[in-house]
C-alpha cells in the first residue's frame, strides 16, 4: 500500500487559489496537490482581497503514491526545506517554523488513500498564484538541508514578512514583542557609570596614541569602545528606569504556573530582556525551547509584561 505526505503552509492572502485543487508536476516529487483550506471564505477573489479582517490563509500541499514511508518522508522533508529557504528569501511562507525549531516535523505521513478536504477559493492578490510554488521548488530544490541556524534566520525573516508574524506563545506575535522591548529601551535614558570608572577609561584613552604597535584603525576602534564603556548597558539602564517607577501600579497577573508570578517589575523585565536577546542574537528562534505548559506560560507572560510596561511608562506623570 502506497504512502502520502501532507504539509500545511501559513501564508498571506496574496495567493490566488482560483481552483479547489491545483496539481503541480515537479521533478523529484510525485504530483503535488495544492488547495486552500480556508473554505469559510465563500467570496470572489477581488472581494477577499478588499477585506481587512483576512490577513492570511492556509495552503495544504499533499502528495501520494510513494512506495515506502522513507521516500514519502524524504519528499516531505525536501519540500519543507525548500519552503523554509523561500521564506528566508522574502516569500511570506511559514511551513512550520515553531515545530522545526523544537526538533519536530510539521508534515504528516500516512498510508493508503489520502483523504482530501474540500478545496476552497481564497486569496485575491495579483502577485502570486499556485504555479509560483513550482517556481520556488525549482529555484531552491538543489539547496542542501538547512542547519538549525539557517532555520532560525529564515524564521526571523518570515516573522517580518508574514502578517501578524509567526504563531507563537506570544498573544500579539513575536514582532510586536520585540518592538515593545525596544520601546522600553528607548524610554530609558542613558546612564553614566560612576566617576571612578569614567576617570580610568579617560586615562586609558589618553595612552592609546603612545602605543606604537597599534595602527590608526586599532586606536580608533579602542577609543570608541572605551568611550562607550562609560555608559551603563542597555539592560542596566532599563532596570534603573523601572526601579525609579516602583510606585507604578502592579502589572497584570501572570498565569498560574508561570515563573514570573509574583516577581517585581525589574525581575520581570530581566526575563523578557533575556528572551529578546536570545531572539535578537540568534541563540534561539521563536518557540524554540517552549516544550511544556510552564514554558508556554513564561513566554506568554513576557509578552503581556512588555505590553503592560510600555503602556504604564508612557502615561503622563500624575
Amino acid at each position: 500500500m502506497a504512502y502520502w505526505f501532507s504539509l500545511v503552509v501559513d501564508t498571506d492572502k496574496n495567493w490566488v487559489c482560483d481552483n479547489p485543487t491545483s496539481t503541480l508536476n515537479i521533478d523529484g516529487f510525485r504530483p503535488l496537490m495544492v488547495r486552500s483550506l480556508d473554505t469559510r471564505y465563500d467570496l470572489s477573489q477581488q472581494e477577499l482581497w478588499r477585506r481587512t479582517d483576512v490577513a492570511r490563509i492556509n495552503l495544504q500541499i499533499s502528495s501520494e503514491g510513494y512506495e515506502t514511508i522513507v521516500s514519502a518522508t524524504n519528499a516531505a522533508e525536501r519540500l519543507c526545506n525548500i519552503l523554509v529557504l523561500a521564506s528566508g528569501h522574502g516569500t511570506p511562507l511559514d511551513p512550520g517554523f515553531t515545530q522545526l525549531l523544537r526538533g519536530g516535523t510539521p508534515w504528516t505521513i500516512g498510508q493508503g488513500d489520502f483523504r482530501r478536504p474540500s478545496g476552497g477559493y481564497s486569496g485575491g492578490g495579483i502577485t502570486r498564484n499556485i504555479t509560483s510554488i513550482g517556481d520556488l521548488i525549482e529555484r531552491y530544490g538543489e539547496y542542501p538541508e538547512c542547519t538549525v541556524e539557517q532555520i532560525r534566520a529564515c524564521a526571523n525573516v518570515c516573522n517580518a514578512t508574514l502578517p501578524t508574524g509567526i504563531r507563537t506563545s506570544l498573544d500579539y506575535g513575536y514582532s510586536l514583542f520585540m518592538a515593545r522591548v525596544s520601546a522600553l529601551e528607548a524610554l530609558a535614558p542613558d546612564i553614566n557609570k560612576n566617576e571612578r570608572i569614567r576617570t580610568f577609561l579617560d586615562e586609558a584613552i589618553c595612552t592609546l596614541d603612545s602605543k606604537e604597535y597599534l595602527n590608526a584603525d586599532d586606536k580608533l576602534e579602542l577609543k570608541r569602545a572605551l568611550g562607550n564603556a562609560k555608559k551603563e548597558s542597555i539592560s542596566a539602564k532599563c532596570k534603573a528606569f523601572i526601579l525609579e517607577h516602583e510606585n507604578t501600579p502592579n502589572l497584570g497577573d501572570a498565569p498560574q504556573g508561570s515563573e514570573q508570578y509574583g516577581l517585581p517589575a525589574d525581575q520581570r523585565f530581566r526575563l523578557m530582556y533575556d528572551m529578546r536577546s536570545m531572539y535578537t542574537h540568534g541563540a534561539k528562534g521563536p518557540e524554540e525551547g517552549v516544550e511544556s505548559l510552564e514554558n508556554h506560560d513564561t513566554a506568554r507572560q513576557c509578552g503581556l509584561d512588555a505590553e503592560d510596561m510600555v503602556k504604564l511608562y508612557l502615561r503622563p506623570p500624575e
